[in-house]
């Protein structure tokens, strides 16, 4: 009877870990995390982490394409405010917890938080494409408020 408990606790386990893709990729929270950690070391100036091809290991690549269309913008689309509106050298990035919107599509709640000034809020959207994660889609947060 022990051994059937312990089985189907073993089941009902890998059987979440597999509905939610956990065993081959990482979490939502973490995709957006590394991102911005890389955007931010990298984002020196004129566009240089937009223009960098390694943002496509987080950045979906149309979404990638329609940025650098209209990175004439005085808004930098991943932060959403405009770029020298902020110091940026000290942000802390905090993410919320993922919320699974459909298959494979999540939200995460950012919040780019201050030594001096007033934190920024965002909704960062992820889809899976080929079997992996990526960001399709930021968004200011005021509208859902």
């Amino acid at each position: 009877m022990k051994k059937y408990i312990i089985i189907m606790i073993s089941l009902a386990t890998l059987l979440c870990y597999w509905q939610y893709g956990y065993c081959s990729e990482q979490a939502p929270e973490q995709v957006v995390h590394d991102f911005y950690k890389w955007y931010f070391e990298n984002d020196k100036g004129d566009n240089i982490a937009i223009d960098n091809d390694e943002i496509l290991k987080f950045v979906s690549k149309g979404t990638i394409e329609n940025v650098r269309k209209e990175k004439c913008s005085d808004i930098d689309y991943f932060r959403k405010v405009g770029s020298e509106s902020y110091s940026w050298v000290t942000v802390r990035t905090t993410t919320g917890r993922a919320v699974l919107v459909a298959r494979d599509i999540f939200i995460v709640p950012v919040t780019f938080v201050f030594k001096d000034d007033d934190p920024i809020s965002i909704v960062v959207v992820l889809q899976k494409e080929n079997g992996k994660l990526l960001i399709t889609k930021i968004m200011d947060q005021h509208p859902y408020l």
